[in-house]
């Protein structure tokens, strides 16, 4: 059986107006906050060429 995906949680303050702006984009984007934070976190890893191993 596939081991499932271990995940953690992190935190960090953010100001209101930038709460809001990260709300409106994972809905126009049809994503939850969190998943919009990851894929743009994925996306500039993978332009930046940076690699994690799993």
């Amino acid at each position: 059986m596939k081991e499932k995906s271990k995940t953690e949680r992190f935190e960090m303050r953010v100001s209101p107006i930038f709460k809001q702006l990260i709300k409106k984009l994972a809905e126009k984007n049809q994503m939850s906050p969190p998943q919009y934070l990851e894929s743009l976190v994925r996306r500039e890893a993978e332009n930046s060429d940076i690699k994690i191993e799993d």
